[in-house]
């Protein structure tokens, strides 16, 4: 058994040339009872390889999947049906279940125009030029075309790119754009979409559709923009008086996520709220002039489809060792894309796998006390991302470990019975110094046997982690999971908490 394993480990490496064949094999042996949930685990990491390579081609064939033209997508009845499925075309939010890699985390443009709207040092100028858009855009016009025409007059003034209509190669047509020409290629820097009021069709829909359709457009063209970027734009979408501001990306799918939205009704004698609407619409030019010079400094080639494109990957490729040392990191894949986690294995450039994890909230000193008693990964690296909510994580790489769902099932009683006192045994560790984890189930323990044969485990996602009675649920949790009783959104962690939800899993698992 064991060399006809490695055996399929062989193929799986060379995946592009073996892979039906491999998955014919790994079939056979997942009828089993004893090697099917690995063999299982081994299948999906040779995927996950390919699907970094083919991303695009999977989007594109979402995308064009999309029965309807832009206007028409807008429609409820229409964008509804379109995205309420399994693969969306793209994932902007609606329904809820439809995100992903939050687009703050594939380029920086997005987070700093986020900072820039609440602190953006503006002039004089500035205030009268924005003062005008809200006189002029609470304004009523008699048609779609003169609020368009009224807005590009304004930006004139406003911002160093005319705000023209785009034509793509299948006749559609945008309201506006914000373009640039780079090594021949004319590049979008923002989409607009202008309703003259309140509309049966969604602006933001129809502007995200009509990135959709420039991301097709790229892909059509062999774009060497589509295969270096993750083609950061933003979209603003203007119906009536009101607006929004979301931003772009094509990443692991394409990602679409609202940064910004309010009213351009003049208010008299606020100066707070006007204050803020000018800081909006002058990040937005800041960050436009950003993406400007960002596009500009692509180089012009091909990149060979044997590589996996980083930038369909978050943008942190380095961080500072203890030591001060910058070290450089590159992607090798997602773990668990289908729940969505933020978590890769990396490498670093001499070649040394680690986990990278993204979190908005993570406990390093439970972490490492876990650690320093055997039974958690080491803690290589943590520190915030600026201008984004969220923290990174790299970790140790648990070469050769199991996660608990993966294994226990198959374990003999006195197998399990020494396992449990293992975890149990941290467990006690862990509260006997008044630490909570939070989120004791088994997908976040792993496990090997060492060389003795007596078991190592280790606990990973230390995200709600901390001091008994202190440490806090976050603002969501799964119904599905049968936590203690009293545990609720946003309410305290306490011991017993930890050990309710353990003892199910080893009751009931």
């Amino acid at each position: 058994m064991a060399t006809l394993i490695e055996g399929i480990r062989d193929e799986l490496k060379d995946a592009k040339r073996n892979h039906e064949e491999a998955k014919d094999k790994l079939k056979e042996f997942e009828d089993g009872e004893d090697d099917g949930q690995w063999l299982r685990g081994l299948r999906r990491k040779s995927e996950l390889e390919l699907e970094s390579e083919d991303v695009d081609t999977k989007a594109l064939n979402r995308v064009k999947k999309i029965k309807y033209s832009a206007s028409e997508f807008a429609l409820s009845k229409n964008w509804v049906q379109e995205l309420n499925c399994p693969n969306p075309p793209f994932l902007n939010g609606r329904p809820p279940n439809n995100y992903d890699i939050p687009i703050t985390l594939y380029n920086e443009v997005f987070g700093k125009f986020l900072r820039d709207c609440k602190d953006l040092s503006i002039t004089n100028k500035d205030k009268n030029i924005v003062c005008e858009l809200l006189l002029t855009m609470s304004g009523t016009f008699m048609s779609h075309n003169e609020r368009i025409e009224a807005f590009q007059g304004w930006a004139r003034k406003f911002i160093d790119y005319d705000t023209t209509s785009y034509n793509f190669s299948n006749k559609q047509s945008i309201d506006g754009v914000w373009r640039k020409e780079y090594n021949g290629k004319t590049i979008l820097l923002t989409i607009f979409e202008f309703k003259n009021e309140f509309s049966s069709t969604d602006p933001y829909m129809q502007a995200s559709k009509y990135y959709s359709g420039y991301f097709e457009e790229l892909y059509e063209e062999k774009s060497y923009i589509l295969q270096q970027t993750c083609v950061p734009t933003f979209l603003v979408y203007i119906y009536g008086p009101y607006f929004g501001i979301a931003g772009a990306v094509v990443g692991q799918n394409i990602t679409i996520d609202p940064l910004v939205e309010g009213s351009l009704i003049f208010r008299h004698g606020n100066k707070f709220w006007i204050d803020q609407i000018i800081r909006v619409f002058c990040a937005l030019r800041k960050a436009n002039n950003h993406l400007d010079k960002y596009y500009s400094q692509i180089p012009k080639f091909q990149v060979s489809k044997e590589v996996t494109r980083q930038e369909r990957f978050p943008f942190l490729r380095n961080y500072k060792s203890t030591s001060g040392e910058i070290i450089n990191i590159e992607y090798v894949n997602r773990i668990d894309s289908e729940i969505k986690k933020l978590i890769f294995l990396i490498r670093e450039l001499g070649g040394r796998k680690h986990i990278l994890k993204f979190a908005t909230s993570y406990n390093a000193k439970v972490h490492n006390f876990c650690f320093n008693q055997g039974f958690a990964p080491e803690l290589i690296k943590f520190d915030n991302i600026e201008n984004t909510d969220y923290k990174f994580i790299i970790m140790e790489y648990l070469d050769g470990f199991n996660i608990m769902t993966d294994i226990w099932y198959r374990l003999n009683e006195k197998e399990k019975s020494e396992l449990k006192a293992k975890i149990l045994d941290a467990v006690n560790i862990m509260h006997d110094n008044n630490f909570v984890h939070g989120d004791l189930r088994f997908n976040n323990i792993m496990t090997k046997l060492d060389s003795n044969g007596s078991w190592i485990v280790k606990f990973i996602d230390f995200d709600w982690a901390g001091d008994n009675g202190e440490a806090e649920y976050p603002q969501f949790l799964n119904k599905e999971i049968n936590w203690h009783s009293d545990a609720q959104q946003l309410g305290k962690i306490f011991l017993d908490h930890d050990n309710h939800l353990i003892n199910h899993y080893f009751n009931n698992y």
